[in-house]
């Protein structure tokens, strides 16, 4: 079972209201549900992925882009310019197929991705 959550889970989301701690109430949730599982030994993997940046092309990563670089006297592209690599859609679907094939990060339960790497959180 895969739970796409936000780094805003992770890091705030201060422009957001509640929805930083709703994303974060969803890594929780993973790993609840990973140990419930596990002492069950049910042979279910619970996996949160948070992607770490705003995603480009989206509606929701240039509202996102547009009000934090305004927030920071930036345009929406400068502010995106500031990760390293960008990360799209194909990105993350492409990190969903990897973890729910066992292909990357097997045994953990919370993951992080950028437009670099899926890492463990």
């Amino acid at each position: 079972m895969l739970i796409v959550s936000s780094g805003a889970g992770l890091d705030g989301s201060p422009l957001s209201g509640g929805y930083a701690g709703a994303k974060r109430m969803q890594l929780f949730l993973a790993g609840y549900l990973q140990r419930a599982a596990h002492d069950r030994k049910l042979g279910i993997r619970f996996v949160a992925l948070a992607p770490r940046q705003f995603l480009v092309g989206t509606a929701i990563g240039e509202a996102a882009a547009t009000a934090y670089g305004a927030e920071a006297g930036l345009t929406a592209d400068a502010l995106m310019k500031r990760f390293p690599a960008p990360l799209d859609p194909a990105d993350v679907a492409h990190a969903i197929l990897a973890i729910a094939s066992g292909e990357e990060h097997r045994e953990a339960t919370l993951l992080g991705l950028t437009g670099k790497r899926l890492e463990v959180i």
